[in-house]
């Protein structure tokens, strides 16, 4: 269940950048991120927050948009501040849709991975709790 908060939260971040509200909480409900939690993956990153944004590769980008570079206070915004991560995920997923000619579902996958396996299999794990959502 998405706090009123959340809901909130969600909400702006689906206005500011175009998406459906439901497509947000789906890829909250696959990555299964929560505020102040991040998971380590084998290559040394970490998955930051509710919308579990990859450090390595996001954070020096978040800096730079958001917080004048300061790649500390984005980190720390990413992991601590849920409404913040969900923002910024909207964001890259924004960024994911254009690179994929508008094809939601394959921006859906690319937010995961470009790589093919991981992507494919992300986006029928995200339909699944799309469809769990909506019933």
């Amino acid at each position: 269940m998405i706090s009123l908060v959340t809901a909130a939260c969600i909400s702006q971040a689906a206005a500011a950048y175009g998406i459906q509200p439901v497509v947000i909480a789906a890829i909250m409900r696959t990555e299964g991120g929560k505020v102040g939690q991040y998971s380590e993956n084998t290559n040394g990153t970490r998955d930051l927050g509710p919308m579990q944004i990859n450090d390595g590769v996001w954070t020096g980008e978040i800096a730079d948009k958001f917080f004048r570079g300061n790649e500390a206070r984005a980190e720390d915004q990413l992991l601590n501040n849920g409404c913040f991560n969900i923002h910024a995920g909207a964001w890259i997923l924004r960024q994911n849709i254009d690179l994929s000619n508008g094809d939601v579902l394959e921006g859906i996958g690319r937010y995961h991975s470009w790589t093919t396996q991981h992507k494919e299999r992300y986006k029928k794990t995200f339909l699944k709790n799309l469809q769990t959502i909506i019933r």
